[in-house]
């Protein structure tokens, strides 16, 4: 099993950093999925509530966090407000998936089916189909990372000794 294969099974059964939700390598892919990455989505116009920005939130989950935190977000205020929908989501997440809710450690797939279904999202089976698709970006950004080849830089160092006897020590130094 190629180190690839190995953290993309991690992210996808492992669970998340103790203590509070990190969804530092999540949410990359929840865009992916919710909005292929355009801030100012604006979906479900059919619908009663409106689906906003990147993570094309609706207004009961942001009710949800202005509840827990005192504060007035509006759903349509993340329309191109990628730091504020990341916010409430991550915020969100911090509410319901936690072992408290869920009696175990939140894994990566307990929090987006919980972003796509609600607090009970994680053992809905309606949110597998959704689970899949982030796994599947979760993939595509972890290979992504690692096909990243770091860049050899030719450096020179030049050093004198007497003037008349210069020697130069090449080195070669990978940067990412």
């Amino acid at each position: 099993m190629t180190v690839v294969a190995i953290i993309v099974l991690l992210l996808r059964t492992g669970s998340a950093f103790a203590g509070t939700n990190n969804t530092t390598e999540l949410l990359p892919a929840l865009i992916q999925v919710e909005s292929r990455g355009n801030d100012r989505a604006f979906g479900d116009r059919n619908k009663k509530e409106k689906a906003y920005g990147p993570l094309q939130v609706r207004q009961p989950c942001v009710d949800d966090v202005n509840r827990y935190y005192g504060t007035h977000i509006q759903a349509k205020d993340l329309l191109g407000d990628r730091a504020k929908s990341e916010w409430v989501c991550q915020e969100y997440l911090n509410l319901y998936a936690t072992h408290k809710q869920l009696g175990h450690e939140p894994t990566l797939e307990d929090m987006a089916r919980i972003w796509n279904g609600g607090p009970k999202g994680w053992k809905n089976s309606n949110t597998k189909a959704y689970w899949t698709k982030v796994s599947h970006e979760l993939e595509k950004i972890e290979i992504a990372k690692a096909n990243t080849k770091p860049q050899a830089t030719l450096v020179a160092k030049v050093t004198t000794k007497p003037v008349s006897n210069i020697s130069v020590s090449l080195a070669v130094v990978m940067r990412k």
